[in-house]
């Protein structure tokens, strides 16, 4: 990552990531959390970094914990991380490992939904007076033309919307993963995984990309 602290980072003491399994994994040494806190670290930025990720979590179940495990922790920006698992959770059915084509599980958040809680966790990071960044969701799968990508797309851009809306930083994870696997796909023959474990969860190189990507978004 680029040397300098992003402008986004300026005043910050406390930074809170929240998110699922992705955040949550990505505390270990490689993963994209404990990346971004060891540039943090490089940079003598003194800014401490909080991981709120859950496993599993969607943005019903963030906004649920959104005071507790964000706001209580007093931070001067919050990255949210969050999309993932409300498109993934609708195509998959994990009692039995089966798929569901057409994505209709009730696990799964409507796009309408999605957006409200957004707008309602931006609400609460306001009257806090905590400042706010979205992170987009990654790649459902490695395939660029499953449903499941398709139907992500439709997040990315509610996300995005809301992030024009509110003047709010906007980290677009999911163009960085889909032009890095699109040219990977394009001059390889290899078919194995290039971002991931298993087409979701972030391998090295995953976790290296997103915090890269986050930290190129929060320095414009």
């Amino acid at each position: 990552m680029a040397k300098g602290l992003p402008k986004a980072l300026s005043g910050v003491t406390t930074l809170v990531v929240m998110g699922d399994s992705i955040t949550e994994g990505g505390a270990a040494p490689g993963g994209y959390v404990w990346l971004l806190a060891d540039a943090l670290a490089n940079a003598e930025s003194g800014i401490r970094v909080v991981n709120a990720g859950i496993s599993g979590h969607r943005a019903p179940d963030m906004a649920a914990r959104f005071e507790r495990d964000a706001l209580a922790h007093k931070p001067d920006l919050i990255l949210l991380n969050v999309g993932v698992n409300d498109v993934w959770h609708a195509f998959s059915i994990f009692e039995t490992g089966a798929r569901d084509p057409q994505g209709m599980q009730p696990a799964g958040v409507p796009v309408e939904d999605y957006t409200a809680y957004l707008e309602e966790m931006a609400d609460k990071a306001a009257a806090a007076g905590a400042r706010l960044a979205f992170v987009s969701p990654t790649l459902v799968y490695e395939d660029l033309n499953c449903a499941e990508n398709i139907r992500a797309a439709m997040y990315v851009s509610a996300m995005r919307a809301v992030a024009i809306r509110r003047g709010l930083p906007f980290v677009d994870a999911y163009l960085a993963f889909r032009e890095t696997v699109a040219a990977f796909r394009r001059w390889s023959l290899d078919e194995t995984l290039l971002l991931t474990t298993d087409g979701v969860h972030l391998n090295a190189a995953g976790n290296a990309l997103l915090a890269g990507s986050i930290w190129n978004a929060l320095s414009e």
